[in-house]
């Protein structure tokens, strides 16, 4: 069994929240794109003031990266990460999340912590392990047992 346990660093946050805010902005850009091509068609055969509505699909990837980069997000990351029988669980205050490890596509290892990175469509974020958190097991042991799996990306 391997856990991680505790609150993450203030680099690896701010390494959350970019990564979170560019997938925001992704989805949202593509929404706006596919609501704006379907709205200017409209108003191009219908009305020009049909225009007005592209506001609405453009307003909310604001929202939608404004909540990325809220301090909510951050509430949602684990604080005790297990690794054990093939699951990995994490648990905060208010939710549990866990995977079986066969749906595991890699690990990155950013140097001070590892992301988990699942297959689609059991894709979760929420799994960063900050390697100076480990309190049952090793960082040898976790490497050894996902050798095959992990991905070095160093700064």
């Amino acid at each position: 069994m391997l856990k991680f346990q505790g609150k993450i660093s203030r680099e690896c946050e701010k390494w959350f929240i970019k990564r979170e805010f560019l997938c925001c902005l992704f989805i949202g850009l593509c929404t706006t794109l596919i609501t704006g091509i379907g709205i200017v068609l409209f108003a191009v055969y219908w009305n020009l003031v049909a225009l007005y509505f592209f506001i609405i699909p453009v307003l909310l990837t604001f929202m939608l990266c404004f909540q990325c980069i809220s301090k909510y997000i951050l509430k949602r990351l684990p604080l005790i990460i297990t690794i054990e029988d093939g699951y990995i669980e994490g648990k905060n205050e208010n939710e549990e999340t866990w995977r079986n490890l066969d749906l595991l596509k890699t690990i990155t290892d950013f140097g001070e912590w590892y992301v988990f990175n699942f297959h689609f469509p059991h894709k979760v974020r929420w799994f960063i392990c900050q390697k100076n958190l480990i309190v049952e097991g090793t960082i040898e042991e976790f490497e050894e047992l996902f050798e095959d799996k992990i991905v070095r990306k160093f700064k």
